[in-house]
């Protein structure tokens, strides 16, 4: 698991964070056949205070210029582009970095949301909650889809076991919980974001509103159940130091609620 700190994840000096404002970061790879989608969700949404920061990260499609069609119709989107590939974890921290909302959210690009979604989120965030999360619905095909109910509360101990936050469902208030990045460069980056973000998090709610759709395609790395089974392995050994024996009996507890998941 490489950590992936460097000068370049500081924030930009004199940064002013805008109250009642979202930051939704959106990385994109090779995103060319989503990218429709994944931003009229965006912006039809009803609550319209926010910047969309899309880290182009070297892609060799065409989403650079798809992208740069909408960031000139609507100067809300603003394109961060990398020359070369760098990964998740470094595209999500770019877009951190240039964030100036005091609620920051999460969007991959091969998701997308329902138009009420930040106006909710909203809500909850004027009742001083700190991390907010959601249901979401697993899409495989309009007639393959399935609603994913998450926990209303959940605190550091119970996301050890299971990564329960979708990267596409959170939301938190960085006015609050500070300036974050994404410290490893891992397949399981997003998991341990949450762990370090849930540690200082005092108020926090699972909605219980499908306020994502989620898509799983035979090139998603998290449909991939081995790669799953390897980045919860890698958690429980290598970030939390758990012995042999612990490390077995959590990745026991992560496959039996995969189960339940799946079939609840």
């Amino acid at each position: 698991m490489n950590k992936i700190f460097s000068k370049n994840n500081s924030r930009k000096k004199n940064s002013i964070i805008k109250s009642n404002f979202f930051s939704i970061i959106v990385p994109c790879f090779n995103g060319q056949n989503y990218i429709d989608r994944c931003i009229k969700s965006i912006l039809s949404q009803t609550y319209n205070r926010f910047e969309v920061l899309v880290i182009e990260d070297g892609s060799n499609d065409s989403s650079y210029e798809i992208l740069k069609k909408y960031s000139v119709s609507d100067k809300r989107i603003k394109i961060l582009k990398h020359a070369t590939n760098q990964g998740l974890s470094a595209a999500r921290n770019t877009g951190l970095k240039n964030a100036v909302g005091q609620y920051i959210a999460f969007l991959d690009i091969d998701d997308w949301w329902p138009k009420n979604k930040l106006n909710i989120y909203f809500g909850y965030f004027l009742k001083e909650y700190d991390l907010l999360y959601s249901n979401f619905t697993r899409f495989k095909s309009v007639k393959n889809k399935k609603l994913i109910r998450v926990k209303e509360n959940i605190n550091f101990k119970k996301l050890i076991f299971s990564n329960l936050i979708p990267i596409s469902t959170g939301a938190y208030d960085q006015k609050k919980l500070g300036y974050r990045i994404f410290e490893y460069d891992s397949p399981s980056e997003d998991w341990l974001f949450w762990l370090n973000l849930i540690k200082d998090s005092k108020k926090i709610l699972g909605i219980n509103k499908n306020l994502m759709f989620y898509n799983v395609s035979s090139s998603s790395m998290s449909a991939n159940k081995f790669n799953m089974a390897k980045k919860a392995w890698m958690i429980f050994r290598e970030f939390h130091k758990f012995n042999i024996i612990k490390s077995f009996y959590c990745l026991t507890i992560y496959f039996f609620n995969g189960i339940k998941r799946s079939f609840l």
